[in-house]
């Protein structure tokens, strides 16, 4: 990382606080959320949208993993890649078949509907005026709700946001 994230004088025990919540949840503090503690408004923000997402009632963690991880891998973003990779990893997913979907995302390992969210989601994020309201027809005849179509998009969406912050900062990226 080019600089060593500081929260700003006086706000140590804020950012440790939330520091301290994500470490209790994961065991570790991940590089990027260790970035965003030189300001604590953004880091609760961002711990808010990922507790958010943890506890989604219909977006499955696989699912958001390959999310991030697709949109990372087009964004060029070896952080979120190799992360999303090693928690898909954990939950049972083999390296061959994270290769696979890299490759082909129809082809990842998850439900007909999920991998029907999965290329919306792709699709807004890299060519989002072609998006067309077939493409929403598709994944609401798969049984998604509006607010979940939504859901994933946005999560998608701030994923190529954290991407283009994590790799002006060099987030894990040992060569910088």
């Amino acid at each position: 990382m080019l600089i060593t994230p500081k929260p700003p004088a006086g706000e140590e025990h804020r950012v440790a606080k939330v520091l301290d919540s994500i470490h209790a949840l994961f065991g570790s503090v991940p590089e990027g959320m260790q970035l965003y503690s030189i300001s604590p408004e953004v880091l609760e923000h961002r711990w808010a949208g990922m507790q958010y997402y943890i506890h989604h009632p219909r977006l499955g963690m696989s699912l958001l993993a390959f999310i991030r991880l697709l949109v990372s891998d087009r964004m060029g973003a070896p952080f979120c890649i190799g992360l999303n990779r090693t928690i898909l990893i954990s939950k049972g997913i083999t390296e061959e078949a994270i290769d696979v979907a890299r490759k082909n995302p129809a082809q990842a390992p998850l439900s007909k509907a999920e991998v029907g969210l999965l290329q919306l989601v792709l699709k807004a994020v890299t060519e989002p005026l072609a998006v067309t309201a077939q493409d929403f027809d598709v994944v609401r005849q798969l049984g998604w709700q509006e607010g979940d179509i939504l859901d994933g998009i946005l999560h998608g969406a701030n994923n190529v946001a954290a991407d283009i912050v994590f790799n002006t900062y060099k987030v894990g990226i040992e060569s910088c």
